[in-house]
């Protein structure tokens, strides 16, 4: 009997040293979701050994850094471009991608759209997403409402995206709150990998980059999302399983 294929999870960034000894690393909160075991990268530390084919899919991490046109420092480090390279391998392997908050606007990034830093502020919180007509029909959504609570922490976005990139959901923060790159890559602005509790530990260690909301009104509004958490399961099903 052959043995499945493991996912892949390219690490591109580090949860907050606050969160880590209560909440885990960023790989233990995919794991919780993915419900599995992941093969784990880090991206920063050099390109991938192996071959993408060896893998039934892909999953890429949020980060600290940035891909903002015009932002401090905003210039590609090397290993930014290698992501991004490896992004558009896997597209053009058919291995399923599923980019989450940075993971998302380095796939924006890698198939030509821009990413900025978002002039409508800083997003943080439990806020709802809605989905185009194409999110509704995708199966990355399939069996969700066509709107849908999320946590997300960022404050970079897609924009100028071309007509390669689907919007698959938005809100009256940021236009491109998913997206659909062909049959196999998705990308998601907010973190189906976060729970209420993980949320709340983010406002505290954001603190003093909130400025337009108070962090105590936002703590207290921070939930479970477990329609977003959904979507990685989603990922497992119709994509990975497919591939």
């Amino acid at each position: 009997m052959t043995k499945p294929k493991p996912i892949l999870l390219l690490v591109l960034g580090d949860a907050p040293q606050s969160l880590v000894p209560t909440h885990g690393t960023f790989v233990t909160m995919f794991e919780r979701v993915a419900d599995e075991r992941l093969v784990v990268h880090d991206g920063r530390l050099g390109r991938l050994a192996g071959d993408l084919r060896d893998f039934a899919g892909m999953i890429v991490s949020g980060s600290a850094s940035s891909l903002a046109t015009g932002a401090v420092g905003a210039t590609p480090e090397p290993w930014q471009d290698d992501a991004a390279d490896l992004v558009v391998r896997a597209h053009d392997l058919g291995v399923p991608v599923l980019g989450v908050c940075y993971g998302h606007q380095l796939i924006g990034y890698a198939f030509g759209a821009r990413v900025v830093v978002n002039p409508k502020g800083y997003e943080i919180g439990t806020r709802a997403v809605e989905l185009t007509d194409a999110g509704r029909a995708d199966p990355l959504f399939a069996g969700l409402r066509s709107r849908i609570r999320t946590n997300l922490t960022h404050f970079d976005v897609v924009v100028e995206a071309p007509a390669r990139i689907r919007p698959l959901a938005k809100n009256d923060m940021t236009e491109l709150q998913a997206i659909a790159v062909g049959e196999h890559v998705r990308g998601v602005q907010f973190h189906p990998e976060f729970d209420g509790a993980i949320m709340r530990a983010y406002v505290d260690a954001r603190r003093a980059e909130v400025r337009d909301h108070d962090p105590d009104v936002l703590r207290a509004e921070a939930a479970d999302c477990p329609e977003a958490e959904h979507i990685v399961r989603n990922f497992r099903v119709h994509f990975v399983g497919r591939s």
